[in-house]
């Protein structure tokens, strides 16, 4: 198809250029929007990522936005997340106990030095005896221990 290779991806994303936001919220618009992020280049990446500051923590608790949110976490630098990450974490707590949201923090976790989340990161281990027996959050804390080698063993 034509998001399965990088031309076609950066194709599709001109496309949908300014309304990437939308599509990522709509049932079957976020199925293309993944396929771009996936397959898209770094450049087109951060074409994406602009149209998503400012609805990170919309799209986190969002049925069909989450999942274009993991698949960006998953494709761009590290580098390229810090927007994410600012987002989050006013609301970290709450969003690392949603079931959607925690799913962002955890891709956040395993793609991101502790340098650059240690504002997720610091609240949650602080608040680790509520989490570790919450239906969601605990797999947030399960996900610090795993990927963050400071707070092994602790």
């Amino acid at each position: 198809t034509l998001c399965e290779d990088t031309a076609g991806a950066d194709q599709v994303a001109a496309q949908l250029a300014g309304s990437v936001r939308w599509f990522s919220g709509h049932v079957h618009g976020c199925r293309v929007v993944q396929a771009v992020v996936q397959h898209a280049s770094q450049a087109t990446l951060r074409e994406v990522a602009k149209e998503l500051i400012g609805s990170v923590a919309t799209l986190c608790e969002d049925t069909h936005g989450n999942h274009v949110l993991q698949r960006f976490t998953e494709r761009a630098a590290p580098s390229e997340l810090r927007f994410i990450i600012q987002e989050i974490q006013p609301d970290v707590l709450r969003l690392a106990r949603h079931p959607f949201a925690c799913r962002i923090i955890q891709r956040v976790v395993e793609r991101c030095p502790l340098t650059t989340t240690s504002l997720l990161i610091d609240p949650i281990v602080k608040d680790a005896v509520a989490l570790a027996t919450h239906q969601y959050g605990n797999y947030v804390l399960q996900h610090v221990v795993k990927f963050v080698p400071t707070y092994r063993g602790h």
